[in-house]
C-alpha cells in the first residue's frame, strides 16, 4: 500500500519542504525526527524540538 512506512513519510515531509531523519536505537527499534517549515508573521522559520518557532 503506497504512502506507508518511512519512504512514504519522507516523501510527504519533503513535499512540504521539510526534512526527515530516522536513526536506529540501541536495543532495537528506531527514532524518527521530522522538521517542517512553518510560516509565522510573514517569515519562514524552522520548528523542531531543538528550535521551537513559537
Amino acid at each position: 500500500m503506497p504512502g506507508l512506512g518511512l519512504l512514504g513519510r519522507r516523501e510527504r515531509v519533503t513535499t512540504l519542504g521539510g526534512r526527515l531523519r530516522a536513526e536506529a536505537r540501541g536495543g532495537g527499534g528506531f527514532t524518527v525526527h521530522a522538521e517542517l517549515p512553518v510560516e509565522r508573521t510573514g517569515r519562514s522559520s524552522w520548528c523542531s524540538p531543538t528550535n521551537p518557532a513559537w
